[in-house]
Parts: structure tokens; C-alpha cells; sequence
């Protein structure tokens, strides 16, 4: 993998990649765990090809942006939104996947968004219930218990924890060189990415509360969700619409986030 050049955005200090006219309408891409910025070049791509500024930033305790004050949902949010906002002054479009998707979906509550797209993880609230009510959900998840451990999760990671759940959840093979740069910036960035998980915990039902306290928002929101998801079943989407009162949609694709789609919709695409 190719070697990319990091902006520092001043007001956040989060560092983030850029293709695109600076000029141009924003898109901001949110990467999830275990994963890393580069994963959305492709994406930012075309995305410049198509008049957009595109940029995927570091999320807050990923080397090279800087740790947040915390780690819940909403200071995450916060953030992600001063980003973007510190970019452009007018609305701007938010992608997030994994724990990208997850603070979208807060971020949408309370920030300047033109529109927003989440992949693999639906809304917090539809996400919990689905773990409450599911075995097999629960299952899936387990690897979220076992981050709450001290300090072997951190070992588990130096040690091929990453592969293994890239092996686990991918519905293809991904480019081993993409994987070798995810292993060694998570390693660099412990116990950063762990935090994320460790919050929903710590206190013991805070990111409940926070879940709760997402009011439904207007912005249109288009959710993706491979049909063959390994992480989290597109049975977890049923319900998140209730969460919802702007346009959205919800689209199933054949296999990953790249595929050709077969879509459910509510209302039209954002």
C-alpha cells in the first residue's frame, strides 16, 4: 500500500486524506474498527471524479489524530461535526461505516448535514435490541465482551486479533497489504480503538443512555447492508426506521458494501 499524505484539520487536530476540489461540495468518510482512512480511497475517487470534495479523516484515538476527551457516542459526534463544519460552512454529506455508522447516526441528531449514509450498522437503538433478542446477534458480538478485559484484548491485537476478525467478517478475501497497514496503525493507536468499546461500559449503561436520548432526526439517511454480513445480520435493521422522521431508505446488496443492491425502501433515497 502506497504511502498517503495526512492533513491536520486545526480546530479538532483530527489528520484526514483528501481527493477532490476544496471547493467543492463535502463529503466526510468515517472509518470503523479495524480498519483505517485509506480503506475509503476508491471511494473518495469517485467521488472527486463526480464534483465532490471527499475526505476520510483518522477518527479521534486513530494515529495520526489525537485521542478525544472521551469516548462516548456524543462527544464523538461532536467532533466528527466540528470537523466538518471547520471545512465547509455549508451542510455537508456524512458516510460513516462500523463505529463510523454508529456516531452517524448520532451525528444526524444535532449537526449541519445535508444528507447521511451509514453502512453495516443500523441505529444503536435497533443494534441493542437486536443483541437483546437474538442469540445468534449476541454471538456475533461476543468479541465486544471480550474487549472489556484489561490488557489482553491489547495483546490479542499485537497478535493477529486483527486478521482474524478481518478473516471472520469479511464476505471476501481482503488485499493483505490493506490488512498489514490496518494491523500496524491499530497497533500504534492502543489502546485508541479499544476505548470505543470500553465507553459503551464504562460507566455501565451510559451508552444506553445516549441511544435513548437520540431524538429522530430529519436528515435524509440512506442505509447499506450486505445481505451476507458476518458481523452484524441484516436482521438488526428491522425496526430503525421508527428512529427516523426525514426521508430514508435502506438497501440490501448482494454480498459486501460494494455489491450490486436489492433494495427496502421507506422513502426516497437522500
Amino acid at each position: 500500500m502506497t504511502s498517503e499524505s495526512y492533513r491536520v484539520e486545526p480546530r479538532t487536530g483530527l489528520h484526514y486524506l483528501e481527493r477532490g476540489d476544496a471547493a467543492a461540495p463535502l463529503v466526510v468518510l468515517l472509518h470503523g474498527f479495524p480498519d483505517i482512512p485509506e480503506a475509503w480511497l476508491p471511494v473518495m475517487e469517485r467521488l472527486a471524479a463526480a464534483g465532490y470534495r471527499a475526505v476520510a479523516p483518522a477518527m479521534p484515538g486513530y494515529r495520526p489524530s489525537p485521542a478525544p476527551p472521551a469516548y462516548d457516542i456524543r462527544t464523538l459526534a461532536k467532533t466528527v461535526v466540528a470537523f466538518g463544519a471547520s471545512l465547509q460552512e455549508a451542510p455537508f454529506v456524512l458516510v460513516g461505516h462500523d463505529w463510523g455508522a454508529a456516531i452517524t447516526h448520532d451525528a444526524v441528531t444535532h449537526g449541519p448535514l445535508a444528507a447521511a449514509v451509514t453502512l453495516s450498522v443500523p441505529h444503536p437503538l435497533t443494534f441493542l435490541r437486536s443483541l437483546a433478542t437474538d442469540p445468534a446477534q449476541l454471538h456475533r458480538s461476543r468479541y465486544m465482551g471480550f474487549f472489556q478485559l484489561p490488557g489482553l484484548p491489547e495483546r490479542a491485537l499485537r497478535r493477529g486479533f486483527v486478521r482474524e476478525l478481518w478473516a471472520r467478517w469479511s464476505p471476501g478475501r481482503p488485499p493483505p497489504l490493506h490488512v498489514e497497514a490496518v494491523e500496524a496503525r491499530i497497533r500504534a493507536s492502543l489502546p485508541g480503538p479499544l476505548a470505543y468499546y470500553r465507553a459503551m461500559f464504562r460507566p455501565l449503561g451510559l451508552f444506553l443512555r445516549r441511544a435513548v436520548a437520540m431524538r429522530p432526526s430529519a436528515v435524509p439517511l440512506l442505509h447499506l447492508h450486505g445481505q451476507h454480513d458476518r458481523c452484524i445480520a441484516p436482521g438488526a435493521t428491522r425496526g430503525q426506521e421508527r428512529h427516523f422522521r426525514g426521508p430514508h431508505e435502506t438497501r440490501f446488496l448482494d454480498g459486501g458494501t460494494s455489491c450490486r443492491s436489492r433494495s427496502r425502501s421507506r422513502s426516497p433515497t437522500p
